[in-house]
Formats: structure tokens, C-alpha cells, sequence
């Protein structure tokens, strides 16, 4: 399931992409909970993931606190608090995460997590790359969970394993999903 998605993913033009990232991005910051929330976990997209550090400049200009996550060993997670002139540095895997001087967010101190992922199924599954830093870090988390699907990665439905957490809210370009989408395939935001 992940070589599908992998494959379909590459087949994305650059311009399908950033059309796409743009539908998913406005989408996601007219959702109420993001409105209504203090402090975002984002993740920094990479290769073919939505580009969500285009998310920063609007989140910080409406006022929210961002967090980033920072890999650790044994694969655990940890948030920082990002501001606009923070230092992010390269992780051996090949995203951004914030440097040690960032401060330290605790998971009860998180609002709302935008949760990455492959792809999804419409009841909030989520199909991660396989390492679970975030199915752990979630364990942790009692805020509202957010994913960004691309509308062709989205599936009917993801095999879920006993430690595999999904989200609240499945967010595609036309529509939303998932436990608190008010209905499947609601176009709301």
C-alpha cells in the first residue's frame, strides 16, 4: 500500500502539486477548529508531501503559536515552538525540524496536530511511513488531530493495527472526512 502511494505520488506534476497544496491549504485554514485554536503542530512536508511550511506565514499572522516536530532516538518525537526567525535544521532523513533553542511543548500544551501521512481512509485511518513517532507522540496528545489527503490518496479504507492512531479530520481538496466531518464527503470549509 505505501509503493502504491509512493508511485501514485511521483506521477504529480510540480504544478499538481502546488494546485493542489493551494485547495488543501486554503481548506485547512478556514476549518473552525483551526480558527478557534491557540497552538498548531505542523509537520515540514517533503518530496511529495504537501509543502506545509507555506502554512507558517498565515498561522503566524492570525495570531497562533506553531510548533514543529524534532525526531528523537528510539523513534520518539518531541514539539518545539517555532517563531518566524527560527533556526530549522536539516534531519538525516530529510526534513526540517527546529533546533535545540526552539523551546519545548508539551503534547497537553498542543491544540490542534496537522498529522502527516501517505494516505488515509475516510473514517480517519492513516497510513504513516512506518517508523510511529507519531502514533507514539499521539498516545500522548488529547487535542485535535488533522491530516491533509491529496483526493487520490484517499481510500476506502487503511488496515489499522492495535498502536496505529488515526485522526479527527481528513482534509482533501473537495472535501472532509472522518469522524467529525459531519457527514462523508462533506465540502464544507
Amino acid at each position: 500500500m505505501r509503493r502504491q502511494a509512493l508511485t501514485w505520488l511521483a506521477g504529480l506534476s510540480p504544478q499538481d502539486r502546488e494546485r493542489g497544496d493551494d485547495a488543501l491549504f486554503r481548506r485547512f485554514l478556514s476549518l473552525p477548529q483551526v480558527q478557534s485554536v491557540h497552538t498548531i503542530l505542523l509537520y515540514c512536508g517533503m518530496g511529495t508531501e504537501p509543502d506545509t511550511l507555506r502554512l507558517l506565514p498565515p498561522l503566524f499572522a492570525a495570531g497562533k503559536a506553531v510548533c514543529l516536530p524534532r525526531c528523537l532516538p528510539g523513534n520518539q518525537m518531541e514539539v518545539r515552538l517555532v517563531q518566524q526567525d527560527s533556526s530549522l535544521i536539516r534531519h538525516p532523513y530529510g526534513m526540517l525540524e527546529p533546533d535545540l533553542r526552539c523551546p519545548l511543548v508539551p503534547p497537553e500544551d498542543v491544540d490542534l496536530a496537522l498529522v502527516p501521512g501517505l494516505a488515509f481512509d475516510r473514517s480517519g485511518g492513516r497510513l504513516g511511513r512506518g517508523g510511529g513517532y507519531y502514533d507514539r507522540w499521539l498516545t500522548r496528545f488529547s487535542g485535535y488531530t488533522v491530516a491533509l489527503c491529496r483526493d487520490g490518496l484517499l481510500l476506502d479504507s487503511v488496515p489499522r493495527l492495535p498502536h496505529d492512531v488515526g485522526v479527527e479530520l481528513v482534509v482533501t481538496e473537495t472535501g472532509l472526512y472522518g469522524p467529525s466531518a459531519s457527514g462523508p464527503g462533506k465540502s464544507g470549509a
